[in-house]
């Protein structure tokens, strides 16, 4: 059976904190196709590079400020002091371009990525245009930051937000699935990369999945998932989403760029 979750330090290659089906990533996760993640953590005036491939990003600092350089043209990213901060500005690069993501003071970075041919235009998303969206009630309730949904971004195939949830809430509610294409349900892939609010008490996430998938719990403070629902402490998460399907047809749920 695949490994679905991997704890912060267990998908690292080179320079990456995190590197998990991109079209440079060494680690290979059994039946994986459509979405792709990296973390770095750069010190201050480091760099790290992406070479042109065939795969749409969108790069989403963490913490810390930004430049990231497309082509020769440079776009500055105000971040953040962390992912419970509020939005952050975030950068959708296009595809087939190379991408240089560098930071005078230092920070962590994340970039969600997607194959596909098909091309669409750099665009910078900053932290104002972002739309926040309040989702369900009581302990089902959490924000949305929904920088990366058709509504805000004009992409080929993947969706992209940011959840963050209040300790004790589900994330994901209701229960639902996308694992196959009908009426009334989507196929897509989803990546899930956790974060909680860093605190002297040990915290502790629950992620339940479909019967095809694994259910994981860990302490750690931050780390990606490759099977979807979450339910978790103070946490902040987000997630790539794609599948064969453009965002941009019908879709049979809103719930998919949930965590």
């Amino acid at each position: 059976m695949a490994n679905w979750v991997y704890p912060l330090g267990t998908a690292a290659h080179g320079t990456w904190d995190v590197s998990l089906g991109t079209s440079d990533s060494t680690l290979e996760v059994t039946g994986w196709a459509h979405t792709g993640l990296k973390v770095a953590t750069l010190a201050s005036a480091a760099a790290v590079e992406l070479p042109a491939a065939d795969e749409e990003r969108i790069v989403v600092p963490l913490n810390g400020a930004f430049t990231v350089s497309v082509e020769g043209e440079e776009y500055r990213l105000a971040g953040r002091d962390s992912v419970f901060s509020g939005p952050s500005d975030v950068l959708y690069t296009g595809t087939g371009k190379a991408v240089t993501i560098s930071s005078s003071d230092g920070g962590r970075v994340a970039v969600a990525t997607a194959p596909t041919k098909s091309s669409y235009p750099t665009r910078l998303i900053t932290a104002a245009e972002t739309p926040v969206e309040l989702r369900g009630a009581g302990n089902c309730s959490r924000q949305v930051h929904n920088f990366g949904t058709p509504a805000a971004l004009e992409a080929d195939r993947f969706i992209v937000c940011e959840v963050l949830t209040p300790a004790g809430n589900w994330s994901s509610y209701p229960p639902h699935k996308h694992d196959e294409e009908k009426d009334g349900e989507t196929s897509l892939e989803e990546i899930y990369y956790f974060e909680t609010r860093v605190s002297p008490v040990r915290r502790r996430g629950r992620e339940r999945t479909t019967p095809s998938a694994t259910s994981a719990s860990t302490p750690r403070t931050s780390g990606p998932s490759t099977s979807p629902r979450k339910c978790g402490p103070v946490t902040s998460s987000w997630c790539p989403t794609a599948g064969t399907v453009p965002p941009w047809q019908p879709r049979a749920t809103t719930c998919t760029t949930s965590t």
